[in-house]
Order: C-alpha cells, then structure tokens, then sequence
C-alpha cells in the first residue's frame, strides 16, 4: 500500500492489499530512471531518551493466525527492558544481511534492480537530543495533510516545523554524515504512536531536503509492539525468548520491507526508480502474505534468527526469499 508514493509496510496481519503474484506474465516493477542505492547503507536513529532510559514491556497472546494461519497461544514471555531488547534485534538483523552469508540471502535478489548487494550496516545511535512527541506528528500524509518539503529557502522553517521526523531525519544525517546511498531509519519509542499507525499502515519511507539542497532517503519505523498482532507480533515464530523472537517477528518484517523498497526506490517523490504502474514497489508486491500466496520465514546465520517477508523479483517474475 501506498500513501501519495510513501509506502505503509502492511495493514492488518494477514490482510494481503494485493493478490498472489507468482504469474507468468509481464514483470510489475519499471525502472521510472530514478537512483538507486549501491550498495546501500542503513543508519539506525533510535530517537528519544526513552531508549536510553527503557521500559518494560510483555509479549501479547493473541490468536491471529500469522503467516502459517496457527492458532497455537504464543509462549508469554515478559521483557524488563523492552528498548534494549529492540535495538539488540535489529542490530542484528542489519549486521547479518550486510554479513551476506544468511540462509536464505534475502537482500540478494536486489541486485536485478541495478544495485550492488549486499548492503552495508552503518551503525547506531541513540538520539537523546529531544524528544518525539506523543503521539508523534506524521508527515505520512495517508494520515494527514501535510506540506511537502521544499529546498532550503525562505519557507524552510514552516516546513520543518510541519515535518518532525523530517528533521529528525536531518538530525541522523548530522550524526553519521550524508551519502546518497543511505536510508537513515528513525525509530520511535514506545508510545510515540502517529496517526494511522497499525489501522493504515505499520511504516514508510520518505525523503527530504537536507541543508545543502540534497535530497535524503529515511524510514519512519513506530515502537510495533504497540500494534500487537497487527504490524507482525508473531507473524512467523509463536514462541517468544528473551532475544526477541516472535515478539519481535515484525520489526525484522516491515523494517526489512522499508529498507528494501528504499534500495530500490530512495526518492520515490522527486525521481522514482523502481515502481510498478500503480506506483507500488517490491516490498508492497509480497506484503502480509499466506503460505498459499508468497513465502514468508526465518533468514538464518551461524548464530541467530529473524522473520522476513519476501520481495518481488522482476527475473524470477514472483516473490522471492533469496
């Protein structure tokens, strides 16, 4: 699903917004001749001190089917510091694919799209700078009417001021430095829960201007427990443990799903890349699936674990894992 080209990794668990695409029929994606990033590199922005200070949090138990439609009661499971356990997930989900080496390679079949894989991790930070608001201001504009961002200039300070995570995105920028091969990834706390989070969409990526008049590519990723079942919980693993597994099933999903669509369409805005002719792009085409529609499941390394969904290959003219 997409929101004026700002793509919304899932609606409801379960609810696929398109149909089985495993035809044999004309490739979806078109190359619109805008950027890729190659490789590319995701920067991790955990925005508030809340992720420094943490919280609680404990694993819902809902029957929701999932990706295998069980209905099997997930193992509870509580996590005295939620936070920590998030940040040590998805580092090391990003440090694994960017290892290259997990089984399946997941990321690997981006490289049709013109880009070189695998991608890189750049690391993390915690941002204790501010604060996000409660709930945070949106520039999803599925959600609400926004302003869209203009260079710098006379307008530039209502803007921003419009665009929150925007300039939190810009803060990211400041913290790692620019390259046009990034997507800087903000992560909000638990709480900061913006307009139409889990009923519409579960994330998105967007772009900005940054000071110099470049355009950047950043993903806005919610706290997904908040969301329980609907942005993922579960999705792929029922049982829960302290690393994260299955409560965290989505944050691998849709914060893989974002980062992939960023690879191949970072600027969907001002020079799409890589969309179909719906404006729809590879993680939307195999988004929430069944096990009847397309593959879903684990990558594996040496050591660890973690839940994806696939993504489109316009070659193998299906959704595909590796």
């Amino acid at each position: 699903m997409l929101a004026l080209h700002r793509t919304s990794a899932g609606q409801s668990q379960g609810k696929a917004s398109f149909g089985p695409h495993n035809s044999c029929c004309t490739p979806p994606l078109i190359n619109n001749g805008g950027p890729v990033e190659s490789p590319a590199r995701v920067y991790l922005d955990f925005w508030g001190p809340q992720w420094s200070a943490g919280w609680p949090d404990e694993a819902a138990n809902p029957c929701a089917g999932g990706y295998y439609n069980q209905c099997g009661p997930a193992t509870p499971a509580s996590y005295p510091n939620a936070a920590t356990t998030v940040q040590t997930y998805l580092q090391g989900f990003f440090k694994a694919i960017a290892a290259g080496g997990t089984t399946p390679t997941w990321n690997n079949s981006q490289s049709q799209y013109h880009l070189k894989v695998p991608p890189t991790y750049g690391g993390s930070f915690v941002d204790t700078s501010s604060t996000p608001p409660t709930p945070a201001v949106t520039d999803n504009c599925v959600a609400l009417v926004c302003l869209i961002d203009q260079p710098p200039g006379a307008v530039r300070s209502v803007e921003t001021a419009a665009n929150q995570l925007g300039s939190e995105a810009l803060a990211a920028e400041a913290h790692f430095g620019y390259s046009r091969n990034a997507d800087y990834m903000i992560m909000l706390p638990r709480g900061s829960v913006p307009a139409g989070f889990g009923a519409i969409y579960c994330a998105y990526h967007d772009e900005i201007y940054d000071g110099q008049g470049r355009r950047i590519s950043y993903s806005v990723i919610p706290y997904l427990p908040d969301a329980s079942y609907g942005c993922g919980e579960n999705y792929i693993n029922l049982t829960n443990d302290a690393y994260g597994h299955g409560f965290l099933d989505g944050y691998s999903i849709v914060a893989g799903h974002e980062f992939a669509e960023a690879e191949t369409d970072p600027l969907p805005f001002t020079a799409p890349a890589w969309q179909d002719s719906g404006g729809n792009e590879n993680g939307d085409m195999c988004a929430w699936g069944t096990v009847t529609t397309y593959p879903a499941g684990n990558v594996r390394n040496a050591s660890n674990f973690w839940a994806v969904q696939s993504l489109w290959s316009n070659s193998a003219r299906a959704c595909v894992l590796n």
